[in-house]
């Protein structure tokens, strides 16, 4: 669970427009769709793919050049260990790996470091200079067993040579850095506001249209994101358990009481009790808690999703039902690893989010209030049975982390409430 918390947060004091994924219009949506199907019929070349797509977003107006579009983003084998640079060490570190990816900072003598609070899976900082402000980020200590790296590394660069979203400047060993984006995240308080609710709706709901003209695959759709990630972080987990004994003592008898054995088969279970729940694949972020949704520092206000590490084909209701899900934390208060689940959106709160994102979502051929209506009463009961295995995801990897990250935040005891309220919720679920 990605916090990007690499932008300053303030209370919204207007509502926010649409804006698109990932900042770009349906019709790209569409023509991206369209391209990707014929690029994969006829085999394209990389390059060729990569101009057809610029040619798309840019119009072909557009002066596209070969060099632009290969360019290369560059990347050194250095790392950054976090547990072994402290204060002045870790300015000194970072400000030769940054000398070396940024020839315009060769010239830096001196960088002030600021660590953005809520990231709970890498270390991010900003950086600034007398040359500006760019964003480092560390990743975590054995995150890369829980990613897809390399894939979430390749989109990265082709987004960047096409401008969407922050630039990729520079990768090394464990991290990367990034453009720092003139923007603020949402608050916990914000994610609640009714208006600000329902454009968060759309923009999720635009999000997942993308299924539509990009649909997935064989091995995608007998794999969701949800079952993917349970089936490889529950024996990561189990193999976790010595290392969170000798981290967290306490946990030994926690663990104990709760049974990890007893899990696998509640795990089994639930995919049971899911199985007639599998009705809408989309394209899902996955991760939808405030700290991922920027509002963009321009006149408009622009909402936009960020930080995409977890995103891939999963169930619709679970996308909305894990994102109500993050309407229970607070990863800014005193006690940032503690949930509060009795700020779960309530009855209306629920329906006036899907009526939202069912808008959005059916807006290429609208549905009548009559139709919006039915769905609604069933996509937020859907959503709000995925929720229970948002606890489950969510609360194996929090026993991962638990064992390896370098992160200050309790993820012990961060996973214990999200898989006690798996196993309240599953029980739930026949009753």
């Amino acid at each position: 669970m990605t916090h990007n918390i690499g932008y300053r947060r303030s209370i919204m004091s207007s509502t926010p427009r649409l804006s698109r994924i990932p900042r770009i219009s349906r019709r790209h949506i569409r023509s991206l769709g369209s391209l990707i199907k014929e690029a994969a019929e006829k085999n394209w070349p990389v390059d060729q793919w990569k101009r057809a797509v610029l040619n798309i977003l840019h119009g072909s107006a557009a002066a596209i050049h070969d060099a632009e579009v290969g360019a290369q983003i560059p990347h050194i084998e250095d790392h950054i260990t976090l547990s072994q640079c402290k204060g002045d060490k870790l300015k000194i570190r970072a400000l030769k790996v940054i000398k070396k990816l940024l020839p315009d900072w060769s010239d830096v003598q001196e960088i002030e470091l600021e660590r953005v609070s809520g990231a709970l899976t890498n270390a991010v900082y900003f950086v600034t200079s007398e040359h500006g402000r760019v964003l480092l980020r560390i990743y975590g200590v054995g995150v890369d067993e829980i990613l897809h790296r390399d894939k979430e590394i390749a989109w990265l660069k082709l987004l960047s040579q096409m401008n969407i979203g922050p630039q990729l400047l520079g990768t090394f060993g464990n991290g990367r850095l990034e453009q720092f984006l003139k923007s603020e995240t949402l608050t916990q308080p914000e994610i609640r506001d009714p208006a600000i609710s329902e454009v968060i709706a759309g923009r999720i709901g635009e999000l997942h249209s993308i299924v539509e003209t990009f649909p997935p695959t064989k091995t995608e759709r007998e794999n969701p994101e949800i079952w993917y990630n349970v089936q490889k972080w529950y024996p990561m987990a189990v193999r976790a358990l010595a290392e969170i004994y000798k981290r967290k003592p306490e946990s030994r008898e926690d663990l104990r009481k709760f049974d990890l054995n007893k899990l696998e088969l509640e795990i089994e279970e639930a995919k049971e009790a899911f199985s007639s729940h599998q009705n809408d694949l989309a394209f899902c972020h996955n991760d939808t808690q405030y700290g991922n949704i920027l509002r963009m520092k321009d006149e408009d206000g622009e909402l936009v999703l960020v930080d995409y590490e977890y995103a891939g084909y999963n169930y619709a209701a679970f996308d909305i039902g894990n994102h109500w899900c993050e309407w229970t934390a607070d990863y800014h208060s005193s006690d940032p690893a503690q949930l509060y689940l009795d700020r779960y959106p309530n009855e209306e709160e629920q329906l006036r989010f899907v009526r939202a994102y069912l808008r959005e979502r059916h807006s290429a051929n609208p549905l009548t209030d009559e139709e919006i209506e039915e769905k609604a009463v069933a996509l937020a009961k859907e959503s709000r049975l995925w929720s229970v295995a948002s606890h489950l995801m969510w609360g194996l990897w929090g026993l991962v982390q638990t064992s390896q990250s370098e992160i200050d935040f309790d993820y012990y005891k961060y996973a214990m409430q999200r898989l006690v309220a798996f196993r309240s919720g599953l029980a739930n679920i026949y009753t």
